[in-house]
């Protein structure tokens, strides 16, 4: 069975996750959020970093939402379109674009904590190709996470 939980204010991964997509839940439909929490828990193991997690539901938001994307205009008179008054026109073709300037601005958050762990680092690789850089700080290399080669 799926599980949906968010507490505004709370201290859970998947409360920090919905709240950084956004996918809090709306009890009024069914389901009530886009990922379950076993997706969540999935999606922090999967990239290792709240951040980076977001910006991986934001773009399958994204790419679900770009299936939908249309204008619908509602238009009233004789004539049709041509000479109808136009009433209500709803477009949907930004929606996938705000899931995606979404994901950009938290890949950035994601690439910018791990920055801000790395005081500096030597890189250095011997002609034998041994790695004998070292890091200054709390050891971790500045890398970048969305790079999966």
């Amino acid at each position: 069975m799926a599980n949906y939980t968010y507490t505004p204010g709370g201290n859970t991964n998947v409360d920090y996750l919905r709240l950084l997509i956004p996918d809090r839940l709306n009890n009024d439909v069914l389901p009530p959020a886009v990922f379950t929490d076993e997706e969540l828990d999935a999606e922090i193991v999967l990239w290792g970093d709240l951040f980076s997690a977001a910006a991986s539901c934001c773009e399958q938001i994204a790419m679900d939402k770009a299936k939908q994307a249309m204008i619908v205009t509602l238009e009233a008179g004789s004539g049709g379109s041509a000479g109808g008054r136009q009433l209500v026109s709803i477009d949907k073709r930004q929606v996938p674009k705000f899931f995606l300037d979404r994901a950009k601005a938290l890949k950035e958050a994601a690439v910018n904590d791990v920055g801000e762990n790395v005081d500096s680092f030597d890189y250095y690789v011997t002609h034998f190709g041994e790695n004998r850089g070292q890091g200054v700080g709390n050891g971790e290399l500045l890398v970048d996470p969305w790079d999966r080669r």
